[in-house]
């Protein structure tokens, strides 16, 4: 993986994330759903992102040591 693969692959999870909380925000808006639910499902969206991007990271490290 080079830096400008990860550097793509970290641009899409955050696009993503902006994505899934702009339609969550929508649902509450619109629904206007439980702000304790709210903040429950925003908390495990940015959750899954961060675990996501910290995978991308240590799969280029190792490909890093690989070399």
């Amino acid at each position: 993986m080079t830096d400008e693969v990860l550097m793509t692959c970290i641009k899409i999870v955050i696009d993503n994330l902006s994505y899934k909380i702009g339609d969550l925000t929508l649902m509450y808006e619109h629904k206007q759903v439980d702000p304790d639910d709210f903040y429950k499902e925003a908390s495990c969206i940015k959750s899954d992102s961060v675990e996501s991007i910290m995978d991308l990271v240590r799969e280029y490290e190792e490909s890093l040591e690989k070399k």
